[in-house]
């Protein structure tokens, strides 16, 4: 089966890692692409991610290294979510909370999207980051 974290790991690579100018050339272009994604682009690129048990791991990477810094907010938390496989939206907020830099205010656009079980499992990663003892 295809390895779509590998796949855009290997898109991300920085680009003087290699010595063809083609290929620097393309990864540059893919990071440049990738940065500028937004929320909706985000959630469908995790959509369509090949295993859902990769769905996290592809969330953070694409958090950390392509979407520009400080531009990861709880939208494209949400978007994750929503697009993740039901069964797997517990580790998708517990990977990605940490990477929205606005969660202290906006993790509600997470959490709203939630079933009541995910919100009693996933309440202690949401004090965690914004402080709240209670939803």
């Amino acid at each position: 089966s295809v390895d779509d974290y590998e796949i855009i790991r290997t898109k991300l690579q920085d680009s003087s890692a290699g010595t063809d100018t083609t290929s620097s050339n393309n990864h540059t272009l893919w990071k440049s692409v990738l940065a500028a994604i937004t929320p909706g682009e985000f959630g469908s690129i995790l959509q369509h991610v090949n295993r859902d048990t990769d769905q996290p791991s592809v969330a953070v990477l694409l958090a950390t290294s392509a979407i520009e810094q400080g531009r990861f907010t709880c939208d494209y938390g949400r978007a994750a979510v929503s697009n993740s496989a039901e069964w797997n939206r517990q580790a998708m907020v517990t990977l990605i909370l940490p990477h929205c830099v606005d969660a202290r205010n906006n993790c509600g656009k997470i959490r709203d999207i939630l079933s009541e079980w995910d919100k009693i499992i996933t309440q202690e990663i949401f004090n965690y980051y914004t402080d709240e003892s209670s939803f």
